[in-house]
């Protein structure tokens, strides 16, 4: 009911997806009941995830970090800071974050405590104030000795043909 959820993926691999609209600046109703219910959420299966020996995949639509376009914070302060206190307890358990929002092809990286890279990968949409296609993006996820990692990943990117009367085809 308020966008935040758990999959359970394969035996020893969970998605969980949050409602990070809910943790920005542009979310007013009911915001801080919803953050903080999601953060203990998120916590509790982490925590799990970590006690049942799995692997974490993060999916939300509004990354966390600055917008590369004009500087500004994606979340609230106060729910970053929790968000990335959360990662660094459990960052053994986390492979990686999917996330959407500005409409770019866009990797950024979250360095841990203990020098862990964490992939948050972007995946470019339909915005014609961006300039951009539709695209997708195909994650190849390997399980190595029951700890699975993003291997690789390609994304295709629809490219308009010319315009004229007849599809391109």
């Amino acid at each position: 009911i308020d966008g935040f959820f758990t999959l359970k993926l394969q035996k020893n691999l969970i998605l969980i997806a949050l409602n990070s609209v809910a943790l920005s600046p542009y979310y007013k109703e009911r915001s801080q009941k919803t953050a903080k219910l999601q953060m203990k959420f998120f916590h509790k299966h982490l925590e799990l995830a970590r006690v049942n020996k799995m692997s974490v995949l993060i999916a939300m639509h509004i990354p966390v970090g600055k917008n590369v376009y004009d500087g500004t914070l994606f979340w609230k302060s106060s729910h970053r800071d929790k968000f990335l206190e959360l990662i660094m307890e459990y960052q053994n358990q986390i492979m990686g974050l999917l996330v959407g929002h500005t409409h770019m092809e866009e990797f950024k990286i979250i360095t841990t405590t203990n020098e862990k890279v964490i992939g948050e990968f972007f995946t470019a949409g339909l915005s014609t104030s961006h300039g951009n296609s539709p695209s997708i993006k195909l994650f190849e996820l390997i399980d190595q000795k029951d700890e699975w990692s993003i291997h690789n990943y390609i994304a295709y990117q629809i490219q308009p043909g010319p315009q004229e009367d007849e599809p391109v085809i």
